[in-house]
């Protein structure tokens, strides 16, 4: 830039009246507005993590705790095929009937699938446990990608414009967290007691 056009910058930026530079949806925490969005988030973004830690155990552990290749291969691919149908599928549901009316529903998802699956793991009928097994890992899938898709549109909701970028950081900030942390806390249960009780 040329000593003209500082100048003419600068006299801009300190006129009176001229607005201050602003930083439009950064996560500035100090910022009252992102203070407030962070607040009126946190329910959503707890709702979401609660999912990502049940997603993120069965993603790294169904190896371990499905008695064969077979079913492991069938419950893995049940999850995420039912994760992208139920992410693409709420879609239209959310918008006409607003996504808050959507996450307690996805919980609910998520309780059932983790029920089932310690149920599973704790049976002694093999046909038994593998059916309970994957209806667990269906139902878990159908709330992750139910979740996936709500929580982040709930999220840029109640942060409103001046705050969008501080709702995609915690969203996927929230959702790394969950996955991680599922894996941690399910591993550790499992090695100490059992992988049907840590799904509890």
């Amino acid at each position: 830039r040329t000593e003209a056009a500082e100048r003419s910058i600068t006299e801009t930026a300190n006129a009176p009246g001229a607005e201050p530079p602003t930083t439009t949806g950064s996560l500035a925490v100090g910022r009252p507005e992102v203070r407030a969005a962070l607040v009126r988030m946190l329910p959503a973004v707890l709702a979401l993590t609660i999912v990502t830690c049940v997603g993120g155990a069965i993603s790294s552990f169904t190896p371990q705790f499905a008695p064969g290749a077979t079913l492991t291969f069938v419950a893995l691919l049940a999850f995420t095929s039912l994760s992208a149908l139920a992410r693409w599928a709420v879609g239209g549901p959310a918008d006409r009937f607003g996504a808050r009316r959507f996450i307690l529903p996805g919980l609910g998802f998520a309780v059932v699938g983790s029920g089932a699956i310690a149920g599973g793991l704790a049976a002694s009928d093999p046909t038994a446990s593998a059916v309970l097994i994957l209806l667990g890992v269906s139902f878990a899938g159908l709330a992750f990608g139910t979740m996936q898709n709500v929580t982040l549109v709930r999220a840029f909701e109640l942060a409103g414009e001046r705050a969008s970028a501080t709702a995609s950081t915690v969203w996927n900030v929230a959702f790394d967290a969950g996955t991680g942390a599922g894996a941690l806390i399910i591993g550790a249960l499992a090695t100490t007691t059992s992988f049907s009780l840590a799904f509890v």
